[in-house]
């Protein structure tokens, strides 16, 4: 069960469980994925898995991006606490499929009546936990403190979800910080937890040295939670010789609006970029400059599989992806002033040298082999086999 599920696709989560379901029914496992959007349609994908897409039982879908009312927002996220409209649904999908296990993925907008669900059902549920939507409706609201209205807003539209928690078989986090920061806000208590990190192959050659300016890239969505102020501004103020490829999109109004501040013609505007490949081959080092708690950023990991290294921010599961010196650098970047002084203090050769060390550097994150054997050690353990 996934809010999203490739080809709709926002960010890594869903490109990584796409990844793990090919995996598993490649294996032989029979896989149906229950999803939701604007539409409903049924078909099966080329490595077996079958997609019962479903229309969202709430008051509009994650896609296409764009921006809604406040009133339209708060009553979406109210029914998000505990969707009875989501329990029907994913209640009427088991009694057609009788699973051996519900894999409980991204639930925004079914909600965390999936777990009650599979629990009336008699299945059990393994969770995978790629964010902390579970703790709070958005991140801005994740760290506000208790008697401050995000606090409060919080508290009201998550309490349900602690005490579900304990009914599910087992769960599973991208990251030690994600799984850390779950079980002390008291979810989860009493049920085994995992940590299996995604994992992506090496599909590219080693790129032949470079020479010349430093060429920085991002690639991501454009919103402020990503970081890509800070970085734009303080690009622009380093003043380094080098280039900055932007790819990626965002709601209309503030792309071009990030275009309209920050006219430099060292910065090209690449948009939505399908070859990620070739992204990567056209730059020196990815920049992440998280702002906000960012569990397992999967650009890190595509970044290592094409022999690229990273400057990233020092938040939530980062520090555990990156090897400093050896595939990246961890630095604070959360201001545009920390990220001109972390610019000028690069290397530009000591950045080249990196490359060939960037995978081996790596490690389980370009194992995909090995993840979804975890993966099913994880859900035979939560089946009970």
């Amino acid at each position: 069960m996934s809010a999203l599920y490739p080809p709709e696709v926002i960010g890594g989560a869903e490109i990584t469980l796409g990844a793990i379901c090919d995996g598993l029914a490649a294996r032989g496992h029979e896989i149906v994925v229950l999803t939701v959007g604007g539409t409903a349609a049924d078909y099966e994908t080329p490595s077996g898995v079958r997609v019962m897409r479903r229309r969202i039982p709430n008051l509009y879908a994650a896609l296409p991006l764009r921006s809604h009312g406040r009133m339209a927002r708060a009553m979406w996220h109210g029914l998000d606490a505990f969707n009875p409209g989501g329990y029907r649904l994913v209640r009427r999908a088991m009694a057609e499929v009788k699973p051996d296990l519900l894999f409980s993925d991204l639930l925004a907008g079914i909600s965390v009546s999936t777990w009650l669900a599979g629990k009336h059902a008699g299945v059990p549920v393994l969770q995978r936990v790629c964010d902390a939507y579970l703790l709070s409706p958005s991140l801005r609201t994740l760290f506000a403190p208790p008697g401050s209205a995000g606090g409060m807003a919080r508290s009201v539209l998550r309490w349900p979800h602690p005490g579900l928690s304990r009914s599910l078989a087992g769960v599973v986090g991208l990251s030690r910080a994600i799984i850390d920061l779950h079980l002390a806000s008291g979810m989860f208590r009493g049920v085994p937890t995992e940590l299996i990190p995604s994992a992506i192959p090496v599909s590219v050659p080693l790129p032949a040295r470079r020479e010349g300016p430093l060429r920085l890239g991002f690639i991501g969505q454009l919103v402020p939670t990503k970081g890509i102020e800070a970085l734009l501004a303080g690009f622009v103020a380093s003043g380094i010789d080098a280039t900055l490829d932007v790819a990626g999109t965002g709601e209309a109004d503030y792309a071009a609006g990030l275009r309209r501040r920050h006219d430099d013609p060292r910065i090209r505007w690449l948009g939505w970029v399908g070859d990620k490949a070739r992204f990567f081959a056209g730059i020196d080092l990815c920049v992440v400059p998280s702002q906000v708690f960012d569990t397992l950023p999967t650009v890190i990991i595509e970044a290592f599989a094409h022999h690229v290294p990273v400057l990233a921010a020092p938040i939530g599961g980062i520090p555990e992806m990156v090897t400093p010196g050896r595939n990246g650098f961890v630095l604070p970047v959360g201001s545009p002033w920390e990220v001109a002084a972390a610019l000028r203090g690069l290397d530009v050769e000591a950045v080249r040298d990196m490359v060939p060390g960037v995978a081996a550097a790596a490690g389980g994150f370009l194992d995909p082999a090995g993840q979804i054997d975890r993966w099913e050690a994880a859900m035979r353990r939560a089946a009970g086999r």
